[in-house]
């Protein structure tokens, strides 16, 4: 006599219960076909090892611990399916190249907008400055300190002082009021070499004597 399996779909599964029938009798002396498993579902049992279980009575399958096992064995099928483990390259496939093509519109939908809005983008950026994080205001001392940012910020101050002066009149000394050599492009000294330290007067004496010799 051959071995009958149960048919019925479990709830949330997408697979039938499948396990084997025991002939029993109804008291009567008619047979019935029991499934044990589908009894221990039904009771709020786990299907798999008869134990409690505390998702829901009639909906739920497996206790947590049979839960975990099913779904490393379900992995392991569809890794071992060819079939399967293709439709899922595809499905991967379809959705990366969907989100690519979205990520392009919407790159090109934010373009768009900041070509027809270049104040609000004037504003927002305004905002954004005056309200630095406190990642962006590190990053930004990070950046200070670099050579490159400290040579371009010296390279703009010289621009704003010949624009505020574009006659550029001989500079003098701030202590003593005399004239200060100076010979563009560059910012003129401060103060004469007479009222610096000993030490700033021979270094730059020492820098006119290389630039000369250079």
């Amino acid at each position: 006599m051959s071995t009958a399996y149960c048919d019925r779909n479990l709830p949330g599964l997408k697979r039938p219960c499948r396990a084997p029938l025991e002939l029993t009798t109804d008291g009567r002396g008619t047979l019935v076909a029991v499934c044990h498993r589908c009894a221990w579902q039904h009771a709020g049992r786990c299907w798999r090892c008869g134990g409690s279980r505390t998702n829901h009575r009639t909906h739920g399958v497996y206790c947590d611990s049979c839960r975990d096992l099913a779904r490393r064995e379900s992995d392991r099928r569809a890794m071992n399916d060819a079939d399967t483990r293709r439709r899922k390259n595809a499905a991967n496939r379809k959705r990366m190249r969907a989100s690519t093509e979205q990520r392009a519109r919407k790159r090109e939908t934010s373009r768009a907008w900041r070509t027809r809005n270049p104040d609000r983008v004037k504003a927002y950026k305004r905002k954004s400055a005056m309200n630095p994080t406190a990642h962006k205001r590190e990053r930004e001392r990070w950046w200070n300190t670099q050579p490159e940012r400290a040579e371009k910020k010296r390279q703009q101050a010289l621009e704003q002082y010949y624009q505020r002066r574009p006659l550029r009149p001989a500079p003098e000394c701030r202590l003593c009021g005399g004239m200060i050599a100076y010979t563009p492009p560059g910012r003129p000294k401060v103060m004469c070499d007479s009222c610096v330290p000993i030490s700033v007067a021979r270094r730059r004496k020492s820098s006119r004597r290389q630039a000369v010799a250079a």
